[in-house]
């Protein structure tokens, strides 16, 4: 309720370890927060009571039926789901944003979807983690068993459903053939969009799809133009040409590794340049990680047999 976070009321709620065993279930934790009794409050050295959090362990029980009838997932998707959510809230503090959202946690029983922007920081996903899948520019919290083996938590992807938002919904707009893009646009939107397709096409290697793989670099190479605004995206696109060799996509790959070798030559070009007025004015990472993925290029090429491009990369790097 709305009453028990509104302005001036419990602003930042601090967590104070009552050892308490196992995982609490959130509707129980929201409740103790929010309670107006003192037996829930701690005494401050002015007297004073407040709300406090006893414990950073969550649970929230699951109702199969009842998400699969909410369609947050598919029937065919019934046998991942897991029996109870766990997760650590990571913060010592439950700030009003957090509290809003403990509310829609424990009350808002899969009726509607609860999704997190991927551009927002961990820090605001308190701990869940491990149960959101993204779908395109969103991250969705489904109860699916957790994958402990994935590093990458935030990789994961609810995949077939993605691949229906990137090819049939998404709005590309004229992303490739504007005369100019804003700083915003290529500095953010651009590295998120190869991110996600990145993503999205291992997701779908690793489930099987190697066509639908297939259509969704080719997907981002029809819609996105072959930019680099800074270094990192020659990494991503390393990427982009490891997996259009994974999926035999020989002139998709050469194209694009070409491509990266022109930039990073163009990028170790001027900084060598620089390094002949004033040594100290080089940006190093630049070139320490330009050096790294011309060897990647030319170990990729190698692999798949494209003698011309690793001759040519391996030259430049002696050179």
């Amino acid at each position: 309720p709305y009453d028990k976070y509104k302005e001036g009321v419990r602003d930042a709620i601090q967590f104070y370890d009552k050892k308490l065993v196992g995982a609490s279930d959130i509707k129980e934790v929201f409740d103790f927060i929010t309670s107006d009794d003192d037996a829930a409050k701690v005494e401050l050295q002015d007297g004073s009571k407040v709300n406090y959090l006893p414990t950073k362990s969550f649970k929230m029980d699951i109702n199969p039926d009842e998400v699969v009838k909410s369609g947050v997932v598919t029937a065919d998707q019934k046998s991942r789901l897991a029996e109870t959510m766990k997760w650590k809230y990571t913060s010592n503090f439950v700030t009003k944003d957090n509290l809003a959202f403990m509310d829609i946690l424990a009350h808002n029983n899969w009726k509607r979807p609860i999704c997190f922007t991927i551009t927002v920081g961990q820090e605001n996903m308190g701990g869940l983690q491990p149960y959101l899948y993204k779908e395109g520019f969103t991250y969705h919290l489904i109860p699916f068993k957790p994958d402990t083996a994935s590093r990458d938590q935030l990789g994961k992807t609810n995949t077939l459903v993605m691949y229906d938002n990137v090819m049939n919904k998404f709005k590309w707009g004229n992303f490739k053939t504007a005369k100019y893009l804003d700083p915003e646009s290529t500095t953010m939107f651009y590295p998120v969009l190869t991110s996600m397709v990145l993503d999205l096409t291992q997701n779908l290697i690793n489930e099987k799809h190697n066509d639908l793989a297939l259509k969704v670099l080719h997907k981002y190479d029809a819609e996105m133009p072959d930019i680099y605004p800074y270094v990192d995206l020659a990494r991503s696109k390393y990427y982009l040409v490891a997996t259009a060799y994974t999926l035999n996509d020989i002139a998709y790959a050469n194209r694009y590794a070409n491509s990266i070798d022109t930039y990073l030559t163009d990028q170790l070009d001027y900084n060598y340049n620089l390094m002949q007025k004033d040594a100290s004015s080089i940006d190093g990472r630049t070139v320490q990680m330009s050096m790294s993925l011309l060897n990647g290029i030319s170990q990729l090429a190698k692999e798949n047999r494209q003698t011309a491009i690793a001759d040519k990369v391996d030259k430049q790097l002696k050179d």
